[in-house]
């Protein structure tokens, strides 16, 4: 990962949650299979890949960051900074073995365009994309790895199976140097439900909260391993073993 890029990991606990958030944000799409990797989006004209879409290494692309705009039906077009306004993701049906079957084009509406998101499953933190064109034969966005040599490692529209982790993704927020922080963000929960604050982990261990979405950070507790979001209360693990329950002040936790 270049010097520069600061990556929040954007966790979809709800379908709600997900309309609601990405509305205006620009984000990178991971799959559950590395951490290290996200999509990049290509014109279906380009020579690599012949045009397909493929997961590659953090770059300082703009194929790789991508909006979500909701349509008046629901769905979703996606679109990349990289191809700009007037294209946006599609995924047809993949008959050729060698060549994937999703790539940026020009938009024109088509049903291939128009994408869904669906629970990967509850608590998971993951998501499907599914698009109309092909949501009744339960095919679904798989970004694949770039070794396969089925679809040439592309990213294609693949059966669903809840056991290809190529097929679970997330979100991560792409945005400018968070300067209230030093280390890098390792868990992100923006505005949780029941509760509007955002808190996150950084990897020195501090968990830090915003309580009004105007880029003002706290930190509240250090010595942080793990924090998770439990549906109500927000919950750490820390390097003494101890599970800690956020009380709603800074440092101010109870022992579980």
């Amino acid at each position: 990962m270049k010097k520069g890029i600061i990556l929040v990991a954007f966790f979809v606990h709800s379908l709600m949650l997900f309309s609601q958030e990405v509305d205006g944000g620009w984000f990178r799409l991971v799959s559950k299979v590395s951490n290290e990797t996200c999509l990049e989006g290509s014109k279906s004209t380009s020579a690599v890949r012949g045009g397909s879409s493929y997961m590659d290494k953090f770059l300082e692309s703009q194929g790789q960051v991508f909006k979500f705009e909701k349509q008046a039906n629901g769905y979703y077009l996606i679109k990349s900074k990289g191809r700009g306004e007037n294209e946006c993701f599609e995924g047809t049906e993949a008959n050729d073995p060698v060549r994937g079957s999703v790539f940026m084009n020009t938009i024109d509406n088509s049903d291939g365009q128009l994408w869904k998101i669906t629970s990967a499953g509850a608590g998971t933190g993951y998501f499907r994309l599914e698009n109309k064109l092909l949501e009744n034969k339960s095919l679904c966005l798989d970004g694949n790895i770039t070794t396969n040599k089925a679809h040439g490692g592309s990213a294609f529209m693949a059966k669903i199976d809840n056991m290809v982790n190529s097929q679970w993704w997330k979100l991560v927020l792409d945005g400018p140097a968070m300067g209230f922080m030093q280390g890098k963000v390792v868990t992100y929960f923006l505005n949780i439900p029941n509760n509007p604050h955002s808190y996150l982990l950084d990897d020195k261990g501090i968990v830090w909260e915003n309580t009004n979405k105007a880029g003002t950070w706290v930190k509240i507790g250090e010595k942080c391993q793990t924090l998770i979001f439990d549906g109500k209360n927000l919950i750490s693990f820390t390097v003494d073993k101890l599970k800690m329950q956020y009380l709603g002040t800074a440092n101010n936790w109870k022992k579980l």
